[in-house]
């Protein structure tokens, strides 16, 4: 094959997916997967798409010139419009979109003291009117003495006009220079965090609340909140370990199998089934390999091990979607690829 490794940004309701695949000569380009007519789509201008929503609006980026580009895609054959960063930074990148348009991902800049990257959650709005634009980035904001933050997932629109993104916030301290005078910074903390935007009656995106520390999470700890579904139940890691946090509840550790050593829960629909990845060890806790897994109330589910004979997956590796539906799209490892990696989907049986 001349695709030399494939992956995975987003997957919706209808399992139409979007994300990137790298040819043997190294280029790197933006998809969409049409689940109808089960035909791929090289979308324009892009080299990774990370957002899908239900009516086929596309985000993603572009980092083939340096600087990392947020972009939007209004339609699958469109040229992509570019998403603005904050004022005084220089890079952008979208994670997700809903249907109303709310996408989320980041901005990025550098610090004036020490040079670093500073990352801040941001989302945008598009604006549909005589012409299709996107509205200026809206700060999210970080904890109380952090300096990060990133966007990851959101929901749909409630009934009250309001939308949950999740993600993390962190801080991150400089430290000094290393023997080649290189940066060395020290990450002391990571929290999952959820945030509630909405918009007003002239149509602009507005920050509610947040951040909100999902698990209180202690300085020694960390957290990652990955995916948020339309009950505002999320799912991420605590400790290298996949949780699932109802809405209004304590966050509980989902089940994990023999010789698992960590993992986390990339993604949960409305129904609370959450997918992800668990890593195994070997017997003698030498060799370790990560294995997607569905989870189900109490039930951990090897998803490798419910694909049939006739296939050339070889091993999933991490399940990264799930819709109410029952698809379920992730990366694993398959020889026809020229890296043997690559983007699989699981239709459910009828």
């Amino acid at each position: 094959s001349s695709t030399w490794r494939s992956g995975l940004g987003d997957l919706n309701e209808a399992g139409n997916a979007v994300g990137f695949y790298e040819e043997t000569d190294g280029e790197t380009r933006a998809y969409f997967y049409n689940a109808t007519t089960e035909s791929f789509i090289t979308l324009n201008g892009g080299t990774a798409a990370t957002g899908l929503n239900n009516t086929k609006r596309i985000v993603g980026e572009d980092d083939s010139a340096g600087p990392r580009v947020g972009l939007y895609w209004h339609d699958v054959g469109a040229n992509p419009l570019t998403l603005p960063p904050l004022p005084g930074d220089t890079e952008s990148c979208a994670s997700d979109i809903n249907d109303a348009g709310i996408i989320s991902g980041q901005s990025i800049g550098r610090d004036a003291v020490d040079g670093r990257d500073v990352t801040r959650a941001v989302a945008w709005i598009v604006e549909v009117g005589a012409s299709v634009s996107i509205s200026d980035p809206v700060d999210l904001g970080v904890l109380p003495g952090d300096s990060d933050a990133q966007a990851y997932r959101l929901n749909e629109l409630s009934g009250e006009g309001t939308a949950t993104i999740v993600g993390n916030s962190s801080q991150t301290v400089f430290e000094g220079y290393d023997q080649n005078e290189q940066p060395i910074y020290d990450f002391i903390s990571l929290a999952a965090v959820t945030w509630t935007v909405g918009v007003d009656e002239f149509g602009d995106l507005v920050t509610l609340a947040g951040p909100n520390d999902l698990l209180g999470t202690p300085v020694d700890e960390w957290s990652e909140g990955l995916s948020v579904n339309n009950q505002d139940d999320v799912s991420g890691n605590h400790n290298y370990w996949p949780f699932l946090k109802l809405a209004g509840e304590a966050s509980q550790a989902l089940p994990g199998v023999r010789n698992a050593t960590g993992g986390a829960a990339s993604d949960v629909n409305d129904i609370q089934e959450a997918v992800g990845h668990l890593q195994v060890s070997d017997k003698r806790g030498i060799q370790f390999e990560h294995r997607a897994f569905l989870w189900q109330g109490s039930s951990a589910i090897d998803l490798t091990k419910q694909i049939g004979g006739g296939t050339d997956w070889q091993l999933l590796e991490h399940a990264l979607d799930v819709t109410n539906s029952g698809y379920i799209a992730g990366v694993g490892q398959n020889p026809t690829f020229g890296s043997g990696k690559g983007a699989f989907l699981l239709i459910p049986n009828e």
